[in-house]
Formats: C-alpha cells, structure tokens, sequence
C-alpha cells in the first residue's frame, strides 16, 4: 500500500469551517528574561504543562518551566547552572516519559560543550545522561536541535544535528546521527548520516542534517526528516527500525514539492504522515483562494508518495511543528517574518494525494 507524506508551507490563520466558536486566549507572555520558547508544551499528568526556554532563565542559557491552565507560570530549572555549562544549555524540548520524570536535550553545553540528553524529575532535579561528542571525531553526534520521543520498548530516541561516524572533520563536518538511549544513559548510535554516495559520488544520499526529531509509527518504525542531503541536496524523509536500518522513503528537489523540512513529522488520524518545509510557499507562488491547494503535479507512483498543500501569502514564515487538533485542523508554530510565533492552521485534505 502506498505511503503518503504531505508537506504543508503554511501562510496564515484562518477561521476554520466549524459552527462551534472560538476563543484565543494568551496566558503567558515570553520576554527572553523568564526564557524563549520555540518547541512544544507537553501536558504532565498533574494536569499543568511543561516545556522549555531556549534561552533566558537565571544563566541566559534557557529553562524549564511549568505552565498551569490558568497561565502561571515557574521557572523550575535555569541550565548553565554548573561550572563551564556541564548541565547543559539551549534545551529543544521535553517529553514526560513512562517512568513519570521529563525527558530533554540541550544543544550545547555538557562535558564536551556539544549537547546532553538530561532527565528531570518533578520534583526538580535534573541528571545529566549523557554528553554528546565523547567519542573521537564527534562519532556519536553532537548539537541536536530537536527532543526525544519515547519507544514502545521503554528507550528514548533522537536526532543529532551533526557528527557521526562518517563525519571524519568535526569542524566542517554536517552529518548527524539518530540515536537510541536507555532512562539510564548507555547511548547506542543506530546511524549516521552521510554513510551513502551517489553514483557520481555526490555525499550524503542518505540524507544529512536532521534538525528534527523522530516519531514512532503505528508500524513500529521511527520517522524523521533531514535538512539536507538526499537526491539533489533539498533534504529527505526517512525511516529507521529501532535496530538501525535506514530507508530513504523520498528526496526534496527544491521544486514544486519544496526543500529544507526542518521540523518533525506527525502521523494523522488518515495513516499519512504530514510536515513542513521552509521554502515551499515561498517557491510556489500565488494560489488564488485561502482554501489548502493540492499540486496533482507532486504526485508520485513509488511507494512513498508525496503531496504538498499551502495557504498563500508570500514571505509569510513556515510551520516549526504541526500537531493534530481535535476538529482534524493542523496547527503549528513558525519562525520567521511576519512575526515570531504567529500560529497557523490547515484542514486535513478531504481526499489522498
């Protein structure tokens, strides 16, 4: 059966079709002092959510914090608080993991400065699991850029941004590795980005660059794009079985189906995994109508099909996330001009690609 993944380039918020009225209420305003926030709440099972400040906090190096329903707001950690940053800082995100404490990684900082998977319990402390760029060359990755998600099988799973064991010069090398570690800390490399040639000998068919992190699949697979690399060098969507074994499932060429994803994936209700890219709108141009456009052009008759879908406005900023919201509406946050943080929305298309 064909898989589908669909790319959205998100242009603005629009009302959606529903009879039911909306209210858009701000509970908290970020002014880089109590941190900036640009991953994803999670809801803990105490009812509050909790996320993370890129930057700001105690340090200037980000935070954790907790968020009630009602809009208070705690700073419960400030990173940088151990001498040279050992603890870590710039964290990506949070999950809260089966074991009841928060699950993160910091893009720099820890005992070799590149990054750190860390564990946070509720009741506030916070362990370092592990540093990245503690093997020579950087083979086990460094500076992720995005969270963890947990497996059914109890391990943590994530994306570095560069390093690995194809990446031979740290200083230049883009690479990136997908990794899995245990609530413990033992961190296993499941693969490095970079490892295929083309037959011309272009780099890094395979992909390169993962500037986000994984989903787990209902087939059990994990899923996640890289920013680069791939047929042509716009960026690739892939799967990984928990084992390690890679599957490049399509390849950005900078056209019509856009390039760059630089945020996850998720898997909707409709069994298609749906993203973003960063110049999708941007190279499509005009749709007359606020309607999402589908290009019948995008299709494609391997396995993996492709489809894209925009909203037009030119220059508008793209979607750093998607989540699935109850009324099957994608939503997200972008980065970029017009303003930081606008929120944009998209129907779930009536019909596949």
């Amino acid at each position: 059966m064909a898989r589908v993944v669909c790319f959205i380039g998100i242009a603005a918020l629009f009302a959606p079709a529903s009879c039911q009225a909306q209210t858009f209420t701000t509970l908290v305003n970020f002014n880089g002092t109590n941190g900036y926030v640009r991953s994803a709440l999670v809801q803990g099972t105490d009812g509050n959510f909790y996320g993370t400040g890129e930057g700001g906090g105690a340090n200037g190096s980000g935070t954790i914090f907790r968020l009630t329903p009602a809009g208070k707001l705690t700073t419960l950690y400030s990173f940088c608080s151990q001498v040279n940053c050992a603890d870590g800082g710039s964290p990506q995100g949070l999950i809260q993991a089966s074991d009841g404490n928060f699950y993160g990684t910091t893009n720099v900082g820890g005992a070799d400065l590149y990054g750190t998977v860390f564990k946070f319990t509720p009741g506030g402390t916070l362990t370092t699991l592990y540093s990245f760029c503690s093997q020579a060359n950087c083979a086990d990755g460094a500076e992720p850029l995005a969270g963890l998600v947990q497996g059914t099988d109890g391990n943590l799973y994530g994306t570095t941004s560069w390093g690995g064991l194809a990446c031979y010069d740290p200083t230049s090398c883009a690479g990136g590795t997908v990794f899995r570690v245990a609530p413990g800390g033992a961190l296993t490399t499941l693969y490095s980005f970079c490892s295929q040639l083309s037959v011309s000998g272009a780099p890094c068919t395979d992909g390169s660059t993962p500037l986000a992190g994984l989903i787990q699949a209902l087939d059990g697979d994990l899923y996640g794009a890289t920013d680069l690399g791939g047929d042509t060098g716009g960026g690739t969507v892939f799967k990984i079985t928990p084992g390690g074994m890679l599957t490049k499932l399509y390849s950005f060429g900078g056209g019509e189906d856009g390039e760059d994803p630089q945020a996850g994936l998720i898997q909707a209700t409709d069994g298609n995994f749906y993203g973003t890219q960063t110049f999708l709108a941007e190279r499509l141009g005009l749709i007359p109508g606020l309607s999402v456009g589908w290009s019948s052009r995008s299709r494609r008759p391997a396995r993996s099909q492709l489809c894209t879908a925009f909203v037009p406005r030119p220059g508008a900023p793209t979607a750093r996330s998607l989540i699935l919201g109850f009324f099957k509406r994608l939503t997200g946050t972008s980065t970029g001009p017009p303003r930081m943080g606008d929120r944009m929305a998209a129907e779930l298309p009536s019909r596949s690609c």
